[in-house]
């Protein structure tokens, strides 16, 4: 059906919202999330809508916006371009001794890696198996040099409120490093 696909990665550097349009209690219009997971996300229609919208007032050409995305009235038929849903994959987490790491999780580097090779990529690393983290449980850490950069005296990693024991992860650094280079480039 698509001749072409692409992977992209969007890297927030103020606050977003992209609201679900339902209310439940006080809150008027709570985050997006997806059922299964409870994660942020960003539906597919709502980023094909803004980029639309950008294209727009960057000066798009109306019949080259009705071809790619589809027209908004009049003969209904479906644009050229498609996009999937928007899926966490690493969020900012206050730190004591810098302003904010990304921190992941086992399953959103899964769902990652699933998603490039479905659009034909072919990441080097695969996700290690790792025990949750807690009191009895070191988390990862994915930087060769995070250890000064992150750590406290006592070995300790401090995130929000949390302290955490370490353990050096080589399949986890090989994971921030492409992350590093192809995500947040």
């Amino acid at each position: 059906m698509f001749e072409k696909t692409a992977t992209l990665f969007l890297h927030c550097i103020s606050p977003v919202h992209m609201g679900a349009g339902t209310a439940t209690g006080i809150i008027d219009n709570p985050i997006q999330r997806e059922v299964h997971t409870g994660h942020p996300s960003f539906a597919g229609s709502g980023l094909k809508g803004a980029i639309r919208h950008a294209f727009h007032a960057l000066g798009g050409e109306g019949e080259r916006i009705d071809a790619l995305f589809g027209p908004r009235s009049g003969e209904l038929h479906a644009g050229a371009v498609s996009f999937g849903d928007g899926q966490l994959v690493a969020l900012p987490v206050r730190s004591r001794r810098q302003g904010y790491v990304h921190a992941t999780s086992p399953q959103a580097l899964a769902r990652l890696r699933r998603l490039l090779m479905s659009a034909g990529h072919n990441p080097e690393w695969n996700v290690p198996a790792l025990p949750e983290a807690g009191d009895d449980h070191p988390v990862a850490l994915g930087t060769p040099d995070g250890e000064a950069a992150l750590c406290t005296d006592r070995k300790a990693l401090h995130l929000e409120v949390f302290e955490f024991r370490l353990t050096a992860e080589p399949a986890v650094a090989a994971i921030a490093r492409w992350l590093a280079e192809h995500a947040l480039a």
